[in-house]
């Protein structure tokens, strides 16, 4: 080869290198990782994962061929980094993203943006192993929690991880009653901390200062946010004081123009000029208000819910809220939003010219045991009803019935093996005696007199409330108890077994309404006790936790005896949230005897006339 041509040759050969060694190729490495990421996503998502194999494979060639050129530009290391989060591979995304820490000489913001990133890794890490544990109550509580701490330790949405955190202690404060304290103040740091968020998300695109001077967040009580809302009259309906010695009173709302209902469970929003005000017709702070404000989480969770259009109520019209923290299940219908419907018709002027805003599901159906209240019960309320969907906006005359939160139920009998004492703090979805009571007698007066026991006298009776066979929580061998219970019951008691889906709404309000004593597990099944009267007896087969107290109090609302019996300690400390539960079965016979004795019930109509 001659002289020249070696030189041209080497020159090629150096061409090339330089070519290969450009920042533009490097660059072009980094943008095809993303290209074949987001093909590797959406083959995934297809169900092609023969395609998504080979767009993950392109990826990292992508990878290795960019770190080749240059080890130490930071880029590529952030691009893998990010792509091994999104396939779940978050240990080795973390040490990515702190390779790539190292690459990015001093420079103060991309360090900001990488702990940003690496903060996300970890909650997602700790977000699917707490999910695996938890799996949705049933499984390890324990071990979910000890994840979703470390979840609250990284989260940019501390809002909504406290909700989940104090929703585990809340089971877990069965075993441990130091959790019941920690659960009320981490289910204050979401409600409080959402009432930021909600602030950061009326700021103005583009503008560093917020459009609301003042924000407030009202729980059940308007009083204190009267003078910076359009609430426009606060009339006291009853006054009395909690076991406590707080005041204890209930409250008729008028709300003027400007009101928005947002998400399942009713959250209100006040916006006016200068004000972002905040609140809830229920006075528990335990509603997950993060799931139904319409704020996007910097975790990148979307609002909750999404997609059903707004229901808008006409000008002119006046709207009844009675949107709450899960008013489309059965026990919050039955012992909360029906009790404050029936004092507004009670107590409201010109109640019929007022429109219902009624719980509904998420996807905006109302309950057929909702529709059914009105028209087996109370056929004579004819008023205009909506079910709830997504946000809804009262333009004229809102009103809504609220009251003081309620403390837990005093312990009625400390030394009985059946009782243990109750939690020192507030408990939640308590309504107040003076709404129960006044809701058990137009229940009472709405039974038809063959199903409030006015026809033939049969024998007298003890109802045990099974659990429907769909039902994932807190099952048990319902015809062993009933077995169980017939061998101490008298001769002259029946012992029935109670299936809600094989009777009306109606003919279950009869059942236990007519009921010397009725026995069940804590579960929607026993909100049936709110057609009993002082003459029936309850046997709760229940739990010891803040978020479990709700068939105590409405007992003692409607002077009703009760006895509880705790569930056997569960090994994965899931409480409430078990798929089943066993019992000292003698103890619930003891009460179930203790209660006959004690029981002066008179007989009821016959059974098969209801």
């Amino acid at each position: 080869m001659s002289k020249c041509l070696r030189t041209f040759v080497t020159t090629l050969l150096l061409v090339a290198l330089v070519a290969q060694s450009n920042p533009a190729v490097y660059e072009r490495h980094c943008s095809v990782m993303i290209q074949f990421a987001q093909q590797a996503a959406a083959a995934f998502n297809s169900g092609d994962n023969t395609a998504a194999s080979h767009f993950i494979e392109s990826v990292h060639k992508a990878y290795t061929a960019a770190v080749a050129l240059f080890p130490d530009e930071p880029q590529a290391h952030l691009n893998m980094a990010v792509f091994l989060s999104n396939t779940h591979k978050y240990d080795e995304a973390i040490a990515k993203f702190e390779l790539a820490k190292t690459k990015i000489g001093g420079n103060r913001q991309a360090e900001m943006q990488i702990q940003l990133g690496i903060r996300r890794a970890k909650f997602q890490k700790y977000s699917k192993f707490r999910d695996e544990a938890y799996q949705q109550g049933k499984g390890d509580i324990p071990q979910a929690y000890d994840w979703a701490l470390k979840q609250l330790s990284v989260t940019m949405d501390p809002q909504r991880v406290n909700h989940d955190v104090a929703t585990i202690e809340v089971m877990m404060c069965e075993y441990n009653e130091t959790l019941c304290g920690k659960s009320v103040t981490h289910f204050k740091g979401a409600a409080y901390g959402c009432q930021g968020h909600y602030l950061q998300g009326r700021m103005p695109e583009g503008k560093r200062r917020m459009s609301c001077l003042h924000s407030h967040l009202c729980i059940g009580n308007f009083t204190k946010m009267k003078e910076f809302t359009r609430i426009e009259e606060i009339v006291e309906l009853h006054r009395d004081f909690a076991t406590t010695g707080e005041p204890n009173g209930v409250f008729l709302n008028y709300i003027g123009d400007g009101v928005t209902v947002h998400g399942p469970d009713g959250v209100l929003t006040f916006d006016e000029e200068g004000h972002c005000n905040i609140a809830l017709t229920n006075p528990d702070v335990y509603t997950n208000i993060a799931r139904s404000l319409p704020v996007k989480s910097p975790n990148g969770e979307k609002p909750f819910p999404e997609g059903p259009p707004s229901v808008t109520i006409d000008d002119g019209r006046h709207v009844l809220l009675l949107t709450q923290f899960s008013g489309a299940a059965f026990y919050h219908w039955m012992c909360e939003a029906l009790p404050r419907l029936l004092a507004a018709r009670t107590w409201l002027p010109n109640f019929d010219s007022y429109t219902l805003l009624v719980p509904a599901f998420p996807n905006g159906v109302v309950p057929r045991f909702i529709d059914a209240t009105f028209q087996s019960l109370f056929p004579e309320i004819t008023n205009e009803r909506r079910g709830h969907r997504d946000v809804s906006y009262a333009k004229e005359n809102a009103v809504a019935i609220t009251y003081h939160s309620q403390p837990c139920p005093a312990t009625t009998d400390s030394s009985s093996a059946t009782e243990a004492s109750s939690p020192s703090t507030h408990c939640s979805s308590l309504a107040h005696p003076a709404l129960l009571s006044n809701a058990r007698d137009a229940l009472v007066k709405a039974l038809p007199p063959i199903a409030a026991g006015e026809g033939t006298k049969k024998k007298p009776y003890v109802l045990v409330a099974g659990r429907d066979k769909d039902i994932t929580m807190r099952n048990f061998d319902a015809e062993g108890l009933v077995a169980a219970i017939k061998q101490v019951a008298t001769a002259t008691h029946d012992v029935i077994l109670f299936e809600s889906s094989k009777q009306s709404l109606l003919e279950s309000l009869a059942l236990f309404h007519g009921a010397a004593v009725v026995v069940g597990v804590h579960g929607g099944a026993l909100a049936n006790i709110m057609a009993c009267t002082e003459t029936t007896s309850l046997v709760e087969i229940g739990f010891n936790t803040i978020g479990a107290q709700h068939y105590k109090h409405v007992a003692g609302a409607l002077g009703m005896p009760y006895r509880r019996v705790r569930v056997n300690p569960d090994p994965l400390q899931r409480a409430i949230g078990s798929p089943e539960v066993t019992f000292d079965v003698s103890l619930v016979q003891d009460a179930v005897a203790a209660s006959l004795k004690e029981s002066s019930s008179p007989a009821v109509a016959d059974r098969d006339e209801l």
